[in-house]
């Protein structure tokens, strides 16, 4: 079996690093020029995605996962609460396992929809840590016995009490590994590292995000990105590329670059995956051709 076949999990308790694109999901309008940016990653050595479940009008994350398995792709779907009914959920997990062998999900409650997109009601039935109990329980530990590898996200932002009672509790309930929120410098990469491994003992796949646009540098800067937190000195730089786009780009992938390398080599994570910038994952190529062994 090539080392792609096998099991994500066992990848990264083997010791190899493993390298992901974060992607959101399309509207139709821009569903083509998707596929493309993916095709073409994939011909830079992508070969693991996860996909995001957007709180904005877009595919369907496990549907979107399922297509990408078509053209080589292991994938890993979010499912949130916000979107579907608990059994809802487990049904599609089912279906999409049964049907694409699709076996990893990472299990999140999501942010509440976009109101202005839409004034409907989220679901949140159940939080992310009780589906994660329900999957676990349903589809793995019964007659179904289902190979499922199940994420879940710890946000190194926030309160490390509760958090970190949270990533212990999400252990429990049958969490194989864990998605950090994005860091943007080596100390970020650190202190996220120290805290979780004082709660758990799983992978953790840290995240990137390169800061290629002054919008994303504003937006997660003013705190609308939810859980995300630039240092101080990185946005001072990062302003001092506010007349100079190409220069900002520039600056943006190669400390994305550097700062992969860094993880990979001190061992504080088990995979990294790569936020697309401006939910645009043709501007990741770049970065992927940066590293030698994406």
């Amino acid at each position: 079996m090539s080392s792609e076949n096998r099991e994500l999990l066992m990848r990264m308790q083997d010791g190899e690093f493993l390298k992901s694109i974060q992607i959101d999901p399309p509207k139709t309008d821009s569903a083509q020029e998707l596929f493309s940016d993916v095709e073409q990653l994939k011909q830079a050595g992508v070969r693991v995605v996860d996909v995001n479940a957007s709180r904005r009008l877009s595919f369907d994350s496990i549907q979107l996962a399922t297509s990408l398995t078509h053209v080589g792709l292991q994938v890993i779907p979010h499912v949130t609460t916000r979107d579907s009914s608990l059994p809802s959920l487990l049904n599609k997990v089912l279906a999409a396992y049964a049907l694409s062998g699709i076996q990893n999900f990472l299990v999140v409650s999501g942010d509440p929809y976009d109101p202005a997109i839409s004034d409907a009601n989220s679901i949140f039935q159940r939080d992310s840590l009780h589906v994660l109990k329900e999957i676990d329980s349903h589809l793995r530990n019964s007659q179904l016995a289902l190979n499922l590898t199940l994420g879940a996200a710890v946000n190194q932002n926030a309160d490390h009490t509760i958090e970190g009672e949270r990533v212990e509790a999400k252990v429990r309930a049958g969490a194989d590994f864990f998605m950090s929120q994005p860091v943007f410098t080596p100390e970020q990469a650190e202190l996220t590292h120290q805290f979780y491994q004082q709660h758990a003992n799983k992978p953790l796949v840290m995240g990137v995000w390169p800061l290629t646009y002054l919008r994303t540098v504003e937006n997660i800067w003013q705190n609308k990105v939810t859980g995300v937190i630039i240092p101080d000195e990185v946005y001072e730089e990062a302003l001092g590329f506010r007349d100079d786009p190409s220069g900002l780009r520039d600056w943006g992938i190669r400390q994305t670059s550097e700062l992969i390398r860094f993880v990979e080599e001190s061992g504080f994570a088990k995979a990294l995956y790569a936020v697309a910038p401006l939910k645009n994952p043709g501007q990741l190529i770049d970065l992927v051709q940066t590293i030698n062994t994406w």
